[in-house]
């Protein structure tokens, strides 16, 4: 949850910041690049290893073979109902993360758009694409010791127990 969380506000903030025009102007027309998304990506691995979220996968796998045995019959009535609210716990920790940027960003080109109907004269859209990149790039880096402990304190619980287990076998 924590890296597909992450890697979703990374998507989020490359698209307000405007980068998402380099995959246009890459070299390599095959190679996907995006702004901050692997960014975002590594730093949502680092936290899923810092709380210990690769043992809980193990643990889980270990409870799943003990809940549903090889060969065993499997429930399928509460898969939908967990997927939605995982569904919602990632974009709701994506939103979170992205937050500081996303306001910032706003905050931005609230200004721009003042500014140019104040100065007609000014080129608000030569001026807007390096000011919101580099505003963007700037409030990402300021917000990156909170983002990463409030995206931990929102995946912990998630990282205490398996909880796929118990509801398959109800």
């Amino acid at each position: 949850m924590i890296v597909q969380a992450l890697a979703l506000a990374g998507e989020v903030m490359s698209m307000q910041m405007g980068l998402s025009i380099a995959p246009s102007y890459s070299p390599i027309p095959e190679l996907m690049v995006s702004g901050i998304g692997p960014l975002t990506s590594m730093l949502g691995l680092i936290l899923y290893f810092s709380i210990g979220g690769h043992l809980v996968l193990l643990r889980g796998l270990a409870e799943s073979l003990q809940t549903l045995p090889p060969g065993g019959g499997i429930a399928f009535g509460a898969g939908e109902h967990a997927s939605i609210v995982l569904a919602g716990q990632i974009f709701s920790c994506a939103i979170s993360a992205a937050a500081p940027v996303m306001v910032a960003l706003l905050l931005t080109n609230v200004a721009l758009g003042i500014l140019s109907r104040a100065v007609p004269q000014l080129n608000a859209m030569m001026v807007s694409f390096p000011l919101s990149i580099g505003v963007g790039l700037l409030m990402f880096s300021v917000s990156l010791p909170i983002v990463a402990s409030v995206v931990a304190v929102r995946a912990a619980p998630s990282c205490r127990r398996p909880r796929c287990c118990s509801r398959a076998r109800r």
